[in-house]
């Protein structure tokens, strides 16, 4: 129990860690007792450029969480488990390589941020893009956890609303969110040659 934890760390009424002033960060570290390895997908979720609402749905997807339609089939809801937005493939955590909708959405957009190869899409490897700065490196990486929020966000309009929203919509909305995330960041941290990648890309 949570709270049998946390009384252990009391003693006399005044809590035992960090000089007996307690605080909501402590507290955490002390459930956890700094013992619990990060998880490989940590740094690409928990970004603090990441907006909230996109944090929230890449942790669902982390996790299997999210509620597609081979899930909803399992749970009795739906008999329903073609993807909504292509129409071909089963929808589950595992079917973005296959659904063509979503493919050319990652294609739109690769070709705007001009990174070559089969790795957008994939968080893990954007923070593993060499020849650009770690800045650079964290923002594609949020700009991926935004295209998979605005690619689910696409398939509940589609299933919802029975329209399916076009890639370039899906793009653009993308780049609207790394703006607001660059808005988010502390410009001065950002070195001449982000803000220089940036600016070309429409992003300042």
């Amino acid at each position: 129990m949570v709270k049998d934890k946390f009384a252990s760390g009391y003693s006399n009424g005044q809590w035992q860690h960090q000089k007996g002033c307690y605080n909501i960060e402590d507290g955490y570290n002390w459930l956890r007792q700094d013992n619990w390895p990060k998880v490989p997908w940590f740094n690409s979720v928990w970004s603090r450029l990441n907006i909230p609402k996109h944090v929230f749905n890449a942790w669902l997807i982390k996790h299997g969480r999210l509620l597609t339609l081979d899930r909803l089939h399992k749970m009795g809801i739906t008999d329903q488990r073609t993807c909504y937005l292509c129409g071909m493939q089963d929808e589950d955590h595992c079917n973005t390589p296959d659904c063509s909708y979503t493919r050319r959405c990652y294609d739109r957009m690769q070709s705007w941020i001009g990174v070559l190869g089969n790795g957008f899409g994939s968080t893990e490897q954007m923070l593993k893009i060499r020849h650009c700065s770690g800045f650079l490196r964290k923002l594609l990486c949020s700009l991926v956890v935004a295209m998979h929020y605005q690619i689910w966000y696409a398939r509940n309009v589609c299933r919802v609303e029975k329209q399916v929203i076009h890639p370039k919509v899906i793009v653009k909305s993308v780049l609207e969110d790394g703006r607001l995330a660059l808005l988010r960041y502390q410009y001065y941290q950002m070195s001449q040659a982000d803000r220089e990648w940036c600016s070309l890309r429409g992003l300042m």
